[in-house]
């Protein structure tokens, strides 16, 4: 047996008013409070001019699908994993992308992004989301020119310590004062003000786990200590990186610009310089050096990259090299 939550973030209806009607839950003083024999759902739901906060708090005895539908006219969302457990967070759209938030991660994606997820029977599920529409962003600024409103994205990282101790203290808190709730809006209003701070278009890792980011740093210090050797093969990488051969391959030539392959290419043709430069090594000795059985192939790469052959380049500094120096001795 499957429970499915769907929800449509284009409704004018809240999250707990489509859950409600969905599952014919009762539905007080905007909070959700249902045990029965497939588990519990508890969930509360406050409004900051139109900025939405859910609280969700859902433990039931067989499989949960949730899934959040979106479009450009939808919201954008704030998710925060406050749950014991690991879950697999699935975008559905063409690429069909999937995050793993951990406890203690976020996401923030843009109205263009739909998301599904599945929870396990009897897993603990505790989650805070924020949502909030173009016309919050416009309201906030009124000559608002640096975002651009269009633009489809997805930020996952940690949930920053100033953040997580009160998120939490949420789920520990059965009524609320007047005092809490503007403390509560102050704190969702600074969330989304962080938000807006750690997203960059021009950052070539949005979208990307920090896992990941580290994973692929390693995986590139890898291919940089083997230019003596042959390229490690994407197998090993993908071992090593704990990512699949495909996941590699896309978040690699996203962060470098560059395959694996072509990286390490351009990783021993730079070396290649520097040992001509530096120490003065011949074409053969360099090509032989870095491994190169075939010193003919050696000089096409190097002329197809840089455009000039191994000899000229090192001609061509060598007598740099003594334009530069012989001022400096015959003084």
């Amino acid at each position: 047996m499957k429970t499915i939550i769907k929800l449509d973030l284009r409704s004018e209806l809240n999250h707990l008013e489509q859950i409600a009607k969905q599952f014919n839950l009762n539905l007080i003083n905007d909070q959700i409070n249902s045990l029965n024999n497939l588990g519990y759902i508890k969930a509360k739901y406050f409004n900051f001019n139109d900025i939405e906060l859910y609280i969700y708090n859902i433990k039931l005895n067989q499989e949960l699908l949730f899934i959040s539908e979106n479009n450009q006219n939808g919201k954008y969302v704030c998710s925060f994993n406050l749950s014991d457990v690991s879950l697999n967070k699935n975008t559905l759209d063409e690429n069909s992308n999937i995050y793993e938030t951990k406890n203690s991660n976020m996401l923030f994606y843009s109205p263009t992004i739909s998301t599904s997820f599945k929870i396990l029977p009897d897993t603990n599920y505790k989650t805070v989301i924020i949502n909030f529409s173009a016309k919050n962003i416009q309201n906030w600024s009124k000559n608002f020119n640096d975002f651009d409103l269009d633009k489809t994205f997805l930020k996952h990282r940690n949930i920053p310590n100033i953040f997580y101790t009160k998120l939490i203290n949420l789920f520990n808190q059965d009524q609320i004062s007047l005092v809490e709730i503007l403390k509560l809006n102050s704190l969702v209003l600074e969330i989304i003000s962080n938000c807006f701070e750690n997203l960059n278009f021009d950052n070539k890792y949005l979208n990307i786990d920090d896992n990941d980011i580290q994973e692929i740093f390693k995986v590139k210090e890898i291919i940089n200590n083997s230019i003596y050797q042959n390229c490690p093969s994407i197998s090993d990488l993908s071992k090593k990186s704990s990512m699949s051969q495909t996941k590699l391959k896309v978040i690699f030539k996203q962060v470098f610009d560059n395959s694996i392959h072509q990286y390490y290419i351009i990783c021993k043709l730079e070396k290649a310089k520097e040992l001509m430069i530096k120490n003065k090594y011949s074409v053969s000795e360099v090509s032989n050096n870095l491994g190169y059985s075939n010193v003919s192939h050696f000089i096409n790469l190097f002329k197809k990259h840089y455009k000039i052959t191994p000899k000229e380049f090192r001609m061509k500094n060598i007598c740099l090299f003594i334009l530069f120096i012989s001022p400096i001795l015959s003084n």
